[in-house]
């Protein structure tokens, strides 16, 4: 099972007027919407649940 939990992240533009580089912290206003680019796997749980008859 994988967790993924919340960093910094670091984001490059290269601009007409020159580079740029902006970097985001957790709790910052705007993480949230930077954070919901990337995809990431979720927590799943899976049960199986079978019968077997012998005759």
């Amino acid at each position: 099972m994988d967790h993924f939990f919340d960093a910094t992240i670091s984001s490059n533009t290269n601009a007409a007027n020159g580079p740029r580089s902006d970097t985001f912290a957790p709790g910052d206003p705007s993480y949230a919407s930077i954070d919901n680019r990337f995809v990431r796997p979720g927590t799943n749980f899976k049960a199986r649940v079978g019968f077997k008859f012998i005759f």
